[in-house]
């Protein structure tokens, strides 16, 4: 280890005391349009007008539009903003004397005009309605005896609010027409004088017609009918920044979690360690509903392993984010979205689920919402309980005293996990504008992570040296507690103030017990057991705080926001060798590793709709400084690695809509991929008596520069072409050493090149069978120099997955899923084709409010995975085989009312501090 203080500034960064400035304008301005803007409005909520709320009396005689728009101004604080051309049609209009909303008078006014109308501020803006994403519902009415009802009154508003939107009246023939601008869940209220009142439930989703089933009002009943007419969504959709994959009820889903449904979306890969990946780039940022999951590495894993599939609704797979999001990631945002209850009142799920493989497994978990007009309060609980069972294999050769040394080992790992994870949190509605909100996550974990292997030392063809049998027995208990204080201003002229305060703490204790035996090939022993004990604790605290602003100006929405963040890791790592049943401290391997790190960072952001086009462009400041400190035992061990640099991080996109059917954007970022905390730390952990893993604090974070171009018809058939280029890649490397042992760590190695094509499609080929598959050709292309070598690899590689889904009944239903993809590289790394296929039935019961699910998962026994690398004279090839092929049974149950309005999903701002926790 190096003795000296090292103090190093990234390529491209700039003095700290200059960004420090340009952060303070930035904050400056902010706090301006706050103050300036959000304050009056929080004086004047008592008494602001609505157009829903405010009446005007009118009569018109043979008048005109514009003569009517002057009425309406002369009695409300509203004005009217329109193009000259758009009115001067209409001038002959007549209407008796009525009292009522501003906002129902424009709708009659406005009813057989090509016009729509909104409000911003007070101003109400009219234009084509051509301008806006129009989705029209239409349906027709009759009574009991089939005659069609006429002059019924339609109305049309969100779900969870009483503000009317549009209002139609049925005609002659009972027919009716609607619209709504966006898509959601909306009610259709239907009232006819001697009738019965109707409600209607309308989800709107792709479609842009929506075909209500005829509807019968009757006089017999004063029951309120509720009838659900669902646009099915697709399995994917391509939005302006972001492909969305709809996990839903996924009937292969049974009993998996979160990590496990990551590898059925569109380009995405998860390695049997537990590494996601995009598109065959590993730099991914997790999110869980917006928010940060506040680790990495396996304590990531666990926390996604918690997370049962039956509570995932979308996984949203951003490739180029906007310059709101940190500019961790240099392969994109992978952002989990759990499903949510909207309406009010009580309700909840149950979840439980078994799993058999080589042993059985358990997990399940219950969820509860409960919603009134000024609070929402919810928590949840899952448990899981099982042991995973991985059998691995490393062949490795090397040259050692002029000799060709071969090292076979063959392992089995159980893993034993009990996980306890809950979450309670509470929303407080201070008014229509303003929310205030807390919520907490916390997981207890425990792993009993039990290693046992032989390795065979030949130094010749046939000639065994020596064999070493070793353990490791590892327990590990994980505590995590994630704190968020959350704030939310909106209003209806499109201010949005948002901000966060978060406290994380990680406490990982860590023991392990190692005994090692070296035997000749009979067995015999060759000297004493070798056998070490590590206590290693670990402590990390993470502060994270910011603000995001946005609002409307010059036809586009502004945004701009500033974030805080400081991280305190504290690693104790105590080696002992256990002489005589005694543990006598290592002094060359104990130390002490203390690493604190602070990221500033502050953003602008501008997108603007103009007709057929939508364009974004960003620009993200960050600056980060750090300080890791190596503290040993010995006097030449002690390490300062210092590090201070500023990087700008720009993001651009242009998106164009020619009609319904065909849509294309172009996008662009810049990103950057900081090193986990714990890979920076400098221990050398020893797997057994050969094998070692060492941390490396010089490790500089990876740049990349990413541009995508993707296309869509009718949301069946989505494709793109992306090419990205990462420097500084951070890669495993694994080198020997001078006494047969081989060491792991890792390193930057150099450049990455890679060209991306994606192809995916969902099809509904009748009403029986929906078929969905996605398809990725991608080339990497890794190149560097080391100092005992250089890194050149390439390939091409193909991958894809699908569904296949078969609708025997009303309320049951089979999947076919699969998942193949051909050999791939990774750094020095050059790994195996790989597949899986799943087969999956689905039962409804109780009028939809449980189902019963069965799964198969890797018939064939495909997913093993095939590991080569060659480096420094060392090659090495291991074969890793999870526990893949196991069946699983599933039961899930909704219950309570379900009229509630879920708890809100937010974003807490600490997205790239959580995923570098290890």
């Amino acid at each position: 280890m190096r003795k000296q203080q090292q103090n190093s500034v990234a390529p491209g960064s700039e003095s700290s005391g200059d960004f420090a400035k340009w952060l303070l304008m930035a904050f400056t301005v902010i706090v301006m349009l706050v103050f300036a803007d959000v304050q009056p409005l929080h004086a004047m909520s008592a008494r602001e007008d609505n157009i829903s709320d405010t009446k005007v009396t009118i009569a018109l005689n043979h008048e005109s539009m514009e003569g009517a728009f002057k009425k309406i101004e002369s009695q409300t604080p509203f004005r009217f903003f329109y193009r000259k051309s758009y009115v001067d049609q209409f001038t002959n209009l007549n209407m008796v004397q009525v009292t009522t909303t501003v906002e129902k008078l424009l709708n009659v006014l406005l009813e057989n005009t090509a016009l729509s109308f909104r409000l911003m501020d007070k101003n109400i803006l009219l234009e084509p309605k051509d301008m806006q994403a129009s989705y029209e519902i239409s349906g027709r009415l009759v009574d009991v005896k089939n005659n069609p009802v006429e002059f019924a009154t339609i109305s049309i508003r969100k779900r969870d609010d009483t503000k009317i939107i549009q209002s139609a009246v049925s005609a002659a023939d009972g027919s009716f027409r609607l619209s709504v601008e966006n898509k959601g869940e909306y009610i259709a209220d239907i009232k006819s004088m001697g009738l019965d009142s109707v409600s209607i439930a309308v989800i709107v989703g792709d479609k842009t017609a929506i075909q209500l089933p005829e509807i019968t009002l009757t006089a017999a009943t004063k029951v309120l009918q509720e009838v659900s007419v669902v646009a099915k969504k697709p399995i994917i959709e391509l939005r302006s920044d972001r492909l969305v994959f709809n996990v839903g009820n996924s009937i292969n889903g049974v009993g998996e979690d979160a990590l496990q449904v990551l590898k059925r979306a569109p380009g995405v890969a998860v390695s049997n360690n537990d590494i996601v990946s995009l598109k065959g780039n590993s730099g991914v940022q997790i999110m869980i509903n917006g928010r940060p999951t506040y680790l990495g590495g396996g304590d990531l894993a666990s926390v996604l392993k918690n997370i049962p599939a039956a509570n995932i609704d979308q996984i949203e797979i951003i490739s180029n984010p906007s310059a709101k999001f940190d500019a961790a990631g240099t392969a994109g945002i992978i952002n989990i979205k759990l499903k949510k209850n909207k309406n009010f009142g009580f309700n909840g799920s149950l979840n439980l689920n078994g799993t058999q493989g080589y042993t059985s497994k358990f997990n399940g978990g219950i969820d509860g919402n409960y919603r009134s007009e000024k609070f929402n309060v919810y928590g949840s609980y899952g448990y899981d309980d099982g042991v995973y069972k991985t059998k691995t294999s490393i062949l490795r050769s090397q040259e050692v005293n002029g000799t060709q040394a071969t090292f076979n080992q063959r392992s089995d790992e159980f893993d034993g996990n009990k996980n306890h994870s809950y979450k309670a949190g509470v929303d407080y509605f201070i008014d229509n504008k303003n929310t205030l909100g807390f919520l907490f996550n916390g997981s207890n974990g425990r792993n009993n992570d039990n290693i046992s292997g032989n390795t065979i030392i030949s130094d010749g063809p046939g000639n065994i040296d020596s064999i070493l049998t070793a353990k490791n027995n590892r327990l590990i208990k994980r505590n995590n507690y994630n704190y968020n204080l959350n704030y939310q201003y909106t209003d209806t002229s499109g201010r949005t103030l948002t901000s966060n305060f978060n406290y994380i703490l990680l406490d990982r204790k860590e023991l392990s017990s190692q005994p090692n035996q070296y035997t000749d090939a009979a067995g015999n022993p060759l000297s004493d057991p070798l056998i070490y004990f590590i206590n290693a604790p670990t402590k990390i605290n993470v502060y994270a705080a910011n603000i995001d602003y946005e609002q409307k100006l010059f036809k586009g929405t502004f945004g701009t926001g500033a974030k805080f963040s400081a991280v305190d890791s504290k690693n104790d790592f105590n080696s002992y060798n256990v002489i005589n049943g005694e543990n006598v401290i290592n002094p060359e391997l104990t130390n002490f590793f203390d690493y604190n790190e602070k990221v500033s960072a502050a953003y602008l952001n501008y997108n603007i709709t103009l007709k057929k086009w939508t364009y974004q462009a960003g620009l993200r400041g960050e600056q980060t400084s750090s300080d890791g400190r190596l503290t040993t035992l010995t006097s030449n061990g002690n390490e300062v690695v210092k590090r201070s640099y500023f990087n700008l991080f720009p993001t651009a996109s242009i998106a164009f809509k020619q009609n319904d059917h065909h849509s294309f954007s172009l996008s662009y970022s810049r990103r950057i991929q900081r090193p986990n905390y714990q890979n920076l730390n400098p221990f050398q952990i020893r797997m057994d008596e050969l094998t070692f893993f060492q941390g490396n604090p010089f490790l500089k974070p990876e740049y990349s520069n990413s541009f995508q171009l993707a296309y869509a018809w009718q949301q069946y058939l989505i494709a793109s072409v992306g090419y990205m280029k990462t420097t500084n890649v951070v890669s495993p490397l694994t080198d020997s050493t001078s006494n047969n042992r081989i060491i792991s760590s890792y390193q930057n190695i150099g450049d990455n090149q890679s060209v991306t094509f994606s192809l995916s499609s969902s099809l509904d080929i009748n009403r029986w069978w929906s078929l969905f598959v996605n398809t990725n050709l991608y080339y990497q292309n890794y190149k560097g120099s080391l100092p005992n070598g250089t890194v050149n690899n390439s390939v091409t590689t193909f991958s894809a997955n699908g569904s296949s889904t078969f609708k025997i009944t009303p309320s049951f239903s089979t999947e076919l899923s699969f998942f193949y993809r051909t050999p791939e590289v990774y750094g020095v790394l050059k790994n195996s084709s790989v597949g899986e296929i799943d087969l999956g039935a689905k039962k409804s019961l109780f009028n939809d409010r449980a189902s019963l699910r069965l799964s198969f998962s890797d018939l064939f026994h495909m997913l093993k995975l095939t590991s080569r690398s060659y480096y420094s004279g060392l090659s090495l090839v291991s074969t890793q085989q999870p526990e893949s092929q196991v069946f699983r049974i599933g039961f899930s149950y909704k219950f309570g009312r379900s009229q509630i309005k879920g708890a809100r999903n937010r974003s807490k701002g600490a997205e790239d501090e959580s995923g570098r926790l290890h």
